[in-house]
């Protein structure tokens, strides 16, 4: 998800988008499917990183659409969506260090 999400950033086109939408429909799926042999307190973390991949997402087509329409094009209000992307952004990559920094322990311990 953080490589399609990166890719997202970087480049924010249709078909970026649509990868990305994808690799988060698989995503929710994979850990529906492994629910029993997940913890319950990483289940929650990666409930609430989805829902952050998924704000990112609506974000990134929203802005990708705003562009697409030039007429009425307002710099402030692009440069507002890109903040609240990059807001998403740095969330899930924040909690992705804690899920990965959490997992490492556990297998220690």
């Amino acid at each position: 998800m953080k490589l399609f999400g990166d890719s997202l950033w970087s480049d924010a086109t249709a078909n970026n988008l649509e990868e990305f939408s994808k690799q988060l429909r698989r995503t929710k799926a994979e850990i529906e499917k492994s629910v029993l042999f997940i913890e319950d307190k990483h289940y929650t973390e990666l409930t609430i990183l989805l829902n952050f991949f998924s704000e990112y997402l609506l974000g990134k087509s929203k802005l990708i659409d705003y562009q697409q329409n030039l007429e009425g094009f307002d710099h402030q209000t692009v440069m507002s969506m890109i903040n609240n992307n990059l807001d998403k952004k740095t969330q899930y990559e924040t909690l992705i260090r804690q899920i990965r920094a959490s997992l490492k322990n556990q297998l220690k311990g």
